[in-house]
């Protein structure tokens, strides 16, 4: 999906994107670099989409912040990225995760995972999130298909390697 964005907003975003993957700090890096991203190019869909992942991946995983302020910042920056473009299969995935991990809606995280897959069968994100899911609700063969579709789909990922273990 090609898009105009200012060069400084890209290159922010790209390592926001690689301060996700470390899981570092708390995610603070990630999330700082996404609000720097955002000021410079406010309507960046998936720059929204990236700090609603990063949101959901700090409260879930670190614990530095509570599950119901992880939800509302994780669903208000997936909102915005839906509002601005609503067929961006990273900000159902990011809302996905947020209502299987912070919510424990798993209907409805089953259904916003269903809708970013129908919008990319090829993004790594959505399988891998999606492997998470699976692995939840005991699904553990499918689970291991999703995440090693992910893993496929970017190389030398830890992030996506850890999910293929988890699952």
């Amino acid at each position: 999906r090609a898009r105009r964005v200012a060069p400084g907003a890209m290159e922010l975003d790209l390592k926001a994107r690689q301060s996700l993957e470390s899981y570092a700090d708390d995610f603070q890096t990630a999330i700082g670099l996404f609000e720097r991203t955002l000021q410079i190019e406010p309507r960046f869909a998936e720059a929204h989409a990236g700090l609603a992942s990063a949101f959901a991946l700090q409260s879930a995983y670190s614990g530095s912040v509570d599950s119901s302020e992880g939800l509302r910042r994780t669903m208000q920056a997936a909102e915005r990225a839906l509002a601005i473009d609503p067929e961006l299969p990273e900000a159902w995935s990011a809302r996905a995760f947020a209502k299987l991990a912070l919510a424990w809606d798993w209907p409805g995280a089953a259904r916003d995972f269903e809708r970013a897959l129908e919008l990319d069968r090829e993004s790594p994100t959505v399988h891998g999130e999606y492997a998470n899911y699976l692995t939840i609700v005991g699904r553990h063969r499918d689970a291991v298909r999703e995440s090693l579709l992910a893993e496929a789909r970017v190389s030398f990922s830890p992030l996506h390697s850890r999910k293929v273990a988890w699952a």
